[in-house]
């Protein structure tokens, strides 16, 4: 995240490149959350500086759903859990009927070993994935094993039909003809919560005009019409985060009137872009650009 590229950039080949990288060691559960944990926050840490937001701002910004306004940005730690879900489910779904049948009798086999019963049904293999059965035994980890622990935490739940296996998360249920839709179903449902909760801020959750349109957020990871310093600074400005007197109510007998004009009491963003008469060249310069915009536009779809 320390590279000459510019900041949108950065964003795009961190998605394009290092992520898809750990699809692997995610799918064979080489490492445990923990792990991913600590790199999250680290990647958490570097990401924040690349777009200039304070340590303070809200993770849901950034790990959120992009037609809100956010950057999408997978978390490690949740897409293991996925992975391992997705995995288990593929395997029990496989069009190959070999492979689903050694996946089947594999699966079979563990839960026997784990509820201790000579032959189980399909509510046997229900309880035990989706976690309603208490398993204690950590004798061996296999792929179903992993995939138990993975849907409890993230409280999916297997249904069995006949030995044909079926997901359900809340609102969400996925047959086995939606087999290639997993990771997107359940990754899009964690984003689309994230996105309303980030709404839900009473202080950072200032998105909802951004929300309303895609057009808002075009420039995220394109840079299209935009600068290096409107890039920095739209991400704390979105999110109110911007150093102003009137954005620091946990200083106590300070002044918090406005530096550009003497006639607010309240340094605060609205007033800064909007009434501040000490800035209202930027007003101008502002109204120009859009101006400027809208005839390129214009001119372009001709």
């Amino acid at each position: 995240m320390e590279s000459g590229l510019s900041q949108w950039m950065r964003i795009e080949a961190l998605k394009s490149f290092i992520y898809p990288a750990f699809q692997f060691p995610m799918r064979t559960s080489l490492f445990a959350k923990k792990h991913w944990h600590a790199i999250d926050r680290a990647l958490r840490k570097a990401i924040k500086q690349t777009l200039s937001l304070p340590e303070r701002a809200s993770n849901d910004y950034l790990y959120g759903h992009r037609k809100f306004g956010s950057f999408a940005i997978p978390i490690l730690a949740e897409e293991c859990e996925l992975n391992r879900i997705d995995t288990a489910f593929k395997l029990l779904t496989s069009k190959d009927e070999k492979i689903r049948s050694i996946a089947r009798e594999h699966m079979q086999n563990t839960v026997k070993a784990r509820m201790r019963k000579d032959s189980v049904s399909d509510e046997d293999l229900e309880a035990y994935l989706s976690a309603t059965f208490v398993d204690n035994d950590n004798a061996y980890s296999n792929e179903f094993t992993c995939a138990r622990i993975a849907s409890a935490r993230l409280k999916v739940h297997w249904q069995f039909e006949n030995g044909v296996a079926k997901l359900k998360h809340e609102d969400i249920s996925l047959n086995a003809s939606d087999r290639k839709k997993v990771l997107f179903a359940l990754r899009d449902h964690f984003r689309m919560a994230r996105s309303n909760r980030l709404l839900l801020c009473p202080k950072q959750g200032t998105t909802e005009c951004v929300a309303k349109s895609r057009a808002s957020s075009h420039f995220l990871f394109s840079g299209d019409e935009t600068s290096f310093a409107v890039y920095r600074f739209f991400s704390s400005a979105r999110l109110d985060l911007l150093s102003l007197r009137g954005n620091q109510p946990w200083k106590k007998n300070i002044d918090m009137s406005c530096r550009g004009c003497d006639e607010c009491d309240l340094e605060t963003l609205p007033h800064v872009l909007n009434h501040c008469k000490g800035r209202s060249r930027t007003w101008t310069f502002r109204h120009n650009c859009v101006c400027d915009r809208l005839e390129k536009a214009l001119l372009t779809s001709e």
